[in-house]
């Protein structure tokens, strides 16, 4: 994930799951938040993540968890991947 554009991860310390933040300003305009990001990447390509906000925290993150099988993951990696980059547009300027 961490190769995702518009997307941080920081590494897990021990946890099942982890949580990657979203730079909204550098998706298209369709993503500007947690909740879009999360509901348009299940419609998309059918990886179900939870917002960030579902567990108190900005809404400018999302969790994966990592109980499925490694291939399912790896999977829902590429897909995540391949997400970004149809929404991304970088550094906007106005």
């Amino acid at each position: 994930l961490r190769a995702c554009p518009g997307l941080t991860v920081t590494a897990p310390q021990g946890a099942m799951y982890l949580m990657a933040q979203i730079n909204c300003s550098l998706f298209d305009d369709a993503i500007d938040d947690d909740l879009v990001f999360t509901k348009l990447l299940l419609e998309e390509e059918n990886v179900f993540v939870l917002p960030g906000r579902a567990f108190g925290a900005t809404t400018d993150l999302f969790r994966v968890c990592f109980g499925a099988p490694a291939d399912m993951l790896d999977e829902a990696f590429v897909r995540i991947h391949a997400f970004c980059q149809r929404h991304y547009v970088g550094e906007r300027t106005y």
